[in-house]
């Protein structure tokens, strides 16, 4: 078994959570002197606490971990559905075929992120992963 493999903790608290989703994009880095970007008009910085600020608001309304695993899903698929678009339109053009199976590989590891966060047992209410 590979040391990544063997560091993985089994569980982590909500509390953990929040202070390592703190620094994970310090909004600095992201700061952008542009309004010409790929996110909408948004610059990195507007696009971070848009975002940011749209779990905040969708967590006041509902904070059930539930919630939580549903919102990543259903991100995640949204992630699929884009790679796998891209990855077709790529393939169908025939100019950029590593370009094609770079795009389809990235669809296949989230679709192992989706599956995998499935698996995660949330407990009795948890509807998507059987016990």
């Amino acid at each position: 078994m590979s040391e990544e493999t063997t560091n993985v903790p089994d569980g982590i608290s909500p509390d953990a959570l929040k202070d390592m989703m703190k620094e994970a994009l310090p909004e600095a880095k992201y700061e952008s002197e542009t309004k010409e970007t790929p996110y909408d008009g948004l610059t990195k910085k507007e696009m971070l606490k848009l975002a940011t600020n749209t779990l905040k608001d969708s967590h006041k309304k509902c904070s059930d971990p539930m919630f939580t695993k549903v919102l990543i899903l259903k991100a995640l698929g949204g992630m699929i559905e884009y790679h796998e678009a891209v990855a077709r339109d790529l393939a169908k053009a025939g100019d950029k075929p590593k370009q094609a199976v770079a795009w389809g590989g990235d669809m296949g590891i989230l679709q192992a992120a989706h599956q995998l966060l499935r698996n995660v047992y949330l407990g009795e209410d948890d509807f998507i992963c059987p016990e």
